[in-house]
């Protein structure tokens, strides 16, 4: 969840996007485990066959998990919230610490 939610608010303007996730691992560990080997990638509509291709090539699994777009952050229905928000709240994450 923290790099979906990294990669939303990390661009010059802020994006959500709408996310699900299939796995049979508990779902604490599939939204926050750090389990290597697991990267996300974003690209647009017209080239998701093409990196689907040069992944299977490597034999690397691809999944599509979701689309970017809107104003939300949503993952299956667990997590719902607002890219602003969370954008709002990293900025003055340091500060907020500080002010303690």
């Amino acid at each position: 969840a923290f790099t979906l939610a990294e990669s939303c608010i990390s661009g010059p303007k802020p994006l959500g996007a709408t996310v699900e996730l299939e796995s049979s691992i508990r779902p604490d560990a599939l939204l926050f485990g750090e389990a290597p080997a697991r990267i996300v990638v974003t690209v647009a509509p017209g080239d998701v066959e093409t990196i689907s291709a040069i992944a299977q090539s490597y034999s690397c699994p691809v999944t599509s998990i979701g689309l970017v777009g809107g104003k939300t952050l949503a993952i299956n229905d667990k997590i719902c919230v607002a890219v602003d928000e969370m954008k709002d709240l990293w900025s003055r994450s340091i500060e907020n610490i500080v002010k303690r």
